[in-house]
């Protein structure tokens, strides 16, 4: 009698285990057009990165100074103005170095490091403007069928844990009521 009431629950789990697989694919399919689309962000910063510091480099060049002469002028200078332009460019040079530093390590990322690569290189404010322009899509290259069998390892290991989990404290549940519940125990 149990089996059949508890049938209907048996198939909607079922179905929910696939769909949850399903969804875990397709979402970590999407990890190399995700990618992809955030080095080609990051490239866009760094190459206005790059200009900014042209335009600073052609200007110290102008006054027969190297970058550094000319930012360390601006530095040591007794105006405040002067000194936040020196250290606005100090910036633009740090930055410039940082994003050269992430396009490289991500341009030459493997298939099996790239995942990492990108959570250690991850620029917040570029990743957020990623994510607002993204555009899934679905890739069909090895690439993005290893990943989308991880989503679905990942996501279909994790429901099996959480569901065994459940199931541990139902059957604890259960158990430890029809004990109390037992007549011989109601004394």
């Amino acid at each position: 009698m149990k089996r059949i009431l508890f049938y209907p629950f048996w198939a909607l789990e079922g179905l929910f285990d696939r769909a949850l697989a399903i969804v875990g694919s397709i979402t970590l399919a999407q990890f190399p057009q995700f990618y992809s689309q955030y080095l080609q962000r990051l490239g866009g910063h760094l190459d206005e990165a790059r200009r900014i510091v042209t335009e600073y480099s052609e200007t110290a060049a102008s006054f027969n100074l190297s970058l550094q002469e000319y930012v360390g002028i601006h530095l040591t200078a007794s105006n405040p103005i002067l000194q936040s332009t020196g250290t606005i460019i100090d910036n633009s040079l740090a930055r410039l170095a940082a994003l050269e530093n992430s396009f490289q390590a991500l341009a030459e990322g493997t298939l099996f490091n790239r995942w990492w690569l990108f959570i250690e290189n991850l620029d917040p404010a570029i990743f957020r403007q990623t994510c607002s322009q993204y555009t899934p899509g679905l890739p069909l290259t090895i690439e993005s069928l290893i990943y989308a069998l991880a989503g679905l390892l990942i996501t279909w290991g994790i429901y099996q844990v959480i569901k065994s989990t459940i199931k541990k404290l139902f059957y604890k549940f259960t158990r430890s009521r029809s004990i109390t519940n037992s007549p011989g125990l109601s004394g």
